[in-house]
């Protein structure tokens, strides 16, 4: 649950762990799948499926909520239930469990060190090829009303909520605005913005940070929009209004 930064910071929402999420802080060649719901439904769903990406996957699975969400309450309907593995189940599909085999079976030990350089190489490859498999399968997003948007809002968590009111504000003020919303964040869902027209005159960036998406935005876009940034920082959080008023500046500039 990210708050407003840097170091302890605030207890206010933020978005300001994205870089961190999304590109890690650890050693090595690595990613890890990163998803940002933006209600409590979607927070509840996505951790069920989260359970069933790290089961397969093999690795860990992050949820990057805001304190907002992580404050918030709201009614949600569980998924549907499902039965605990069993020891047999781990024994025939589960090989590499460390637990669970009813010592049926040598134990295995989980280790990282590999001194051997050509060893390393190939496991490092091996991994790779895995996230390759992730970046084609776990990739996910929301459009809304973009076919024919002037401005497209980029937002994810607590801002999506947000966006989605500004952009009815700026329809009812004649302008076309739509919302692109990444649900994984790595992997990035490069292709969703492949899907924008040439109506397009701003892709603006909104965060609860000073700007951290804007390179998966930038690099994305591949040059094809404008791209600018509409942010809060340290625990603000902006209107529907406020958003949209810096919106219909950004395009008036940009026309």
């Amino acid at each position: 649950v990210s708050r407003g930064g840097p170091g302890v910071g605030g207890i206010q929402p933020g978005q300001a762990d994205y870089r961190q999420a999304t590109k890690g802080g650890g050693n090595g060649d690595y990613h890890i799948p990163v998803f940002g719901p933006s209600s409590i439904q979607d927070t509840v769903d996505t951790i069920y499926a989260a359970f069933e990406i790290a089961d397969r996957y093999r690795n860990p699975v992050m949820i990057l909520v805001d304190g907002m969400l992580g404050q918030m309450m709201e009614p949600v309907v569980m998924p549907e239930y499902r039965k605990p593995v069993s020891f047999e189940d781990i024994l025939v599909n589960k090989p590499w469990a460390a637990t669970g085999h009813g010592n049926k079976r040598p134990h295995n030990v989980i280790r990282s060190l590999r001194l051997d350089p050509a060893e390393l190489e190939k496991h490092v490859i091996k991994m790779e090829n895995k996230y390759r498999d992730m970046r084609d399968k776990l990739v996910q997003y929301k459009l809304y009303d973009t076919e024919d948007a002037e401005i497209v809002f980029v937002a994810f968590g607590t801002m999506a909520r947000i966006v989605k009111e500004a952009k009815d504000i700026l329809k009812d003020q004649g302008i076309k605005a739509g919302l692109l919303q990444p649900i994984s964040l790595w992997p990035f869902p490069e292709e969703a913005f492949n899907k924008l027209g040439s109506s397009v005159r701003t892709v603006i960036s909104t965060e609860l940070s000073m700007g951290q998406m804007m390179e998966d935005i930038q690099a994305a876009v591949k040059g094809r929009f404008p791209i600018d940034l509409i942010y809060r920082s340290g625990g603000m959080v902006p209107t529907p209004a406020e958003v949209a008023q810096r919106a219909a500046d950004i395009l008036e500039v940009r026309k």
